[in-house]
């Protein structure tokens, strides 16, 4: 049975874009899919997925599961097995949330898909565009595959321009794709759900080029570090090739060279990095316990907003000096 959440009222802006070439990524967007209505040019590419085995319906078969799900994501267009895969009615056993989307209109500048359609597109975008640096990652081509499933439970109209809206969408997909990943044992697949369902939370994140090098720093942090913020960008811009200026990209593009020249400085990103630990804390005089802790994230605090500090003898001093100030206890 498909979650029926109740949609946040948050919502993030659309990407900026810039032109940039690519190669085309084709797929029906002809308005709303009808599952079990295959036209005569599609024949092929139903007929196609035949040879892809039936993925498992079991939650508990977890690890055969994805090894399933892994051999339609790795062909070079994915997007003609999930087809397949719809008319055949398997998506609707396993992944009612992707049926869902067959139907939901997009606004117009997405060449008139619908949301299953365009998901396709972002799929094999995923896959294979030569613009992305992990293209074909699994993490990457699942939070591809679930980043608009929250759009159905979101649907609105701005009574004002009369455009369709889906509000909040991130953060609906977000549970929705957890909760899906995690039934079909993804953590005994090694892979993690937690992982690919906050790639769909900040799929829309404010794509803004002027942002500061402290602001990147914190936003690759929240992300879960440089590998996750590539992604993350991979994401985006695939979820840009699914729509109807697919070659603008431009904007993405010098973000992703902004955070990269940030990132290569690798400065601290968690308690790991700091060039203290709390052994080093304790043999200072910070005294064991929930303050060792909390003197911990303070310091990677301060860090985060002055990398010069990363170095054993400033931290200690500040550590020392947190701890006797009377106000930070």
């Amino acid at each position: 049975m498909r979650p029926d959440p109740s949609a946040p009222a948050a919502s993030e802006a659309p990407p900026a874009a810039e032109h940039a070439p690519h190669p085309p990524h084709g797929g029906p967007c002809d308005g709303a899919h009808t599952p079990g209505a295959a036209s005569e040019t599609r024949a092929a590419e139903v007929a196609a997925p035949e040879r892809v085995r039936t993925p498992k319906i079991d939650p508990r078969a977890g690890a055969t599961f994805f090894d399933d799900l892994r051999r339609v994501l790795s062909q070079p267009r994915p997007s003609e097995a999930l087809r397949g895969l719809l008319e055949r009615g398997v998506l609707h056993e396993v992944a009612p949330e992707l049926v869902g989307m067959v139907g939901i209109e997009q606004p117009a500048k997405s060449h008139g898909c619908d949301a299953f359609e365009h998901t396709m597109r972002v799929v094999d975008a995923a896959r294979a565009d030569s613009a992305l640096i992990t293209p074909g990652d699994m993490e990457l081509m699942l939070a591809a595959l679930f980043h608009d499933v929250g759009k159905p439970h979101t649907k609105g109209v701005d009574l004002t321009t009369g455009r369709i809206t889906f509000h909040g969408h991130q953060f609906v997909g977000e549970r929705l794709t957890r909760k899906r990943l995690k039934s079909y044992g993804a953590a005994r697949a090694n892979i993690s759900a937690d992982r690919v369902s906050r790639l769909v939370r900040h799929h829309m994140f404010d794509l803004d080029i002027e942002l500061s090098e402290k602001a990147i720093r914190r936003f690759a942090r929240k992300l879960g570090g440089p590998e996750m913020t590539y992604k993350l960008l991979d994401l985006r811009i695939a979820d840009k090739r699914g729509g109807a200026r697919p070659d603008r990209i431009g904007a993405i593009i010098t973000f992703r060279k902004r955070v990269r020249g940030e990132l290569e400085r690798k400065e601290p990103f968690g308690l790991r990095d700091l060039a203290v630990n709390g052994h080093d804390l304790m043999e200072a005089g910070v005294a064991e316990g929930p303050q060792l802790g909390i003197t911990l994230k303070r310091l990677l605090a301060q860090v985060i907003e002055n990398p010069d500090l990363n170095n054993r003898d400033a931290l200690l001093a500040l550590a020392l000096e947190s701890t006797s100030d009377p106000c930070c206890e």
